[in-house]
């Protein structure tokens, strides 16, 4: 199982259908690419970076590292690099210059290809040129074009299944960010399970060949798990960005949303101010909600607007994917997935399977705490119903220790505090002996009465929870709580 031989299924099978959508660059123009075309275009990407590779000589697996917003070519780049036999590095571009080549030198990047936002930034482009000599820099623009003039490889290297083939940062909301490989294996695990059950019969190719409008960050394994996924159906994708999500919204008539839960809560903001948001809405069905937690205010929105949604378990350690089957249950994370499995130790998440990643990339102590007896230690806390859903309660490191010795979950109290509609994000910790909660509410922002409201829903929840875990301090903010890349809320 490799994760190139795997899209060469789907290109196999759906061929002419389209697979992608995108704004190009230069024109502003909306094109359209079928699987064939695609593929056609990874394999010129592939003999583009095979080429960079014998140019240079270097003898060791090469390393390609890229900062630069989500487009259309950043993804024929992304899996040309793998066609070609090298380890792609996706790198966070609002981390800044110095913060990227920290990460470049850590990992041992060859080459590093960097957006035009990210070019255009003096001062960005001359901390990367100044690390990158000539020839080992590239503007993403630049090897677009130029892959495009090769001749297409083939056959197209796959490797063997326990190849490392992609490098993620780790995501978190605290600590430094550890370096997960992920191998051929690990990539492909999911994929194939839901193209498999298209091809059993368990769903229909056609029953939801979607429209999907993805924005998730290619830097984050929830960026490119949801694409492969979509493909796997057969379906269409149209490939956006923060910058410009927005514009791509009213480019055509979308059935999904890939997003992140924070980008969601924005949109449904917009639609109730702008008509022309709200039109768009209002071919959406589902919208699949990854990277955090959805809130009960969003869920009651979306399902206000007729959209259903939908949200899977997964870390970058686990390839992203660890629960999605299943009807969507209120409060679940769907039914884990047929290529792993999941025991509960002391109510925390342990995975064992084929998506879970090698290790930590030089980091065999932190491999060693994380992989015990084959199961991987996700941090997470979880239950399972009768019916096997797994409903996600908490994380462990994230339990407010006070001093009497009581153990709280703030992620218990937060949605407690999510049922009051006022409330928009809230985040809850330890002050001392004391659980504090900073909340942001837009309404409350700008009426001092509904910030009131806020403190009497706090009073009466206080009055049904056991002394230990009652509010007793709540900072209400006028701006939204900080956040990570991926939209996690930072504690």
């Amino acid at each position: 199982m490799t994760f190139i031989g795997t899209l060469k299924d789907f290109v196999d099978s759906y061929s002419q259908r389209r697979a992608f959508s995108f704004r190009d660059a230069e024109s502003g123009v909306v094109r359209a690419v079928s699987f064939a075309e695609f593929w056609k275009d990874v394999a010129c990407a592939a003999a583009y970076w095979t080429e960079q590779q014998r140019k240079f000589g270097a003898n060791e697996k090469f390393r390609v590292g890229i900062a630069a917003d989500n487009s259309y070519p950043y993804l024929v780049e992304y899996f040309g690099v793998i066609a070609a036999g090298g380890i792609f590095v996706p790198l966070n571009q609002s981390f800044g210059a110095t913060r990227v080549l920290e990460f470049a030198a850590e990992i041992g990047i060859s080459y590093m290809v960097a957006g035009e936002a990210q070019l255009a930034d003096g001062e960005y482009a001359t901390e990367l040129e100044a690390a990158y000599p000539a020839g080992r820099l590239f503007p993403l623009d630049a090897v677009y074009a130029a892959t495009k003039q090769c001749e297409p490889m083939c056959p197209l290297y796959q490797g063997a299944p326990e190849d490392t083939v992609l490098m993620l940062l780790s995501s978190g909301t605290s600590g430094r960010s550890k370096v997960v490989e992920l191998t051929n294996e690990n990539l492909s695990a999911y994929p194939t399970e839901i193209f498999e059950s298209v091809y059993r019969g368990q769903e229909s190719s056609t029953a939801h060949h979607y429209e999907s409008l993805t924005v998730l960050p290619l830097f984050h394994i929830g960026g490119v798990i949801p694409i492969m996924e979509e493909l796997a159906r057969g379906n269409s994708l149209f490939l956006s960005n923060a910058r410009q999500f927005l514009r791509d919204l009213n480019a055509q008539k979308f059935e999904k949303l890939i997003v992140a839960p924070a980008m969601m809560k924005r949109i449904l903001e917009r639609a109730e101010k702008h008509t022309a948001v709200a039109e768009a809405l209002a071919s959406v069905q589902e919208a699949l909600c990854l990277g955090a937690a959805m809130s009960p205010v969003l869920i009651q929105a979306l399902y206000e607007r007729g959209i259903t949604p939908f949200t899977h378990y997964g870390l970058t350690e686990t390839t992203g994917a660890v629960t999605y089957r299943g009807a969507y249950r209120s409060g679940a994370s769907g039914m884990v997935a047929g290529f792993c499995e999941i025991k509960l130790e002391n109510e925390e998440i342990c995975v064992r399977g084929k998506n879970v990643m090698k290790g930590y990339y030089k980091n065999p102590a932190a491999t060693a705490e994380a992989m015990r007896d084959g199961w991987f230690h996700t941090g997470d806390l979880g239950r399972m119903d009768e019916d096997g859903y797994l409903f996600v309660t908490g994380r462990r490191k994230n339990i407010i220790v006070l001093s009497n010795g009581e153990n709280v979950s703030p992620e218990v109290l937060e949605d407690k505090l999510y049922a009051c509609p006022l409330i928009d994000e809230c985040v809850v910790f330890g002050d001392g002996d004391e659980i504090a909660a900073n909340i942001f509410s837009i309404t409350a922002s700008a009426d001092e009465s509904k910030a009131e409201e806020i403190r009497a829903f706090i009073k009466q929840l206080n009055r049904t929870l056991p002394r230990a875990e009652q509010i007793q301090k709540v900072n209400l903010s006028a701006k939204e709580l900080p956040k990570n890349s991926t939209g996690k809320l930072l504690r």
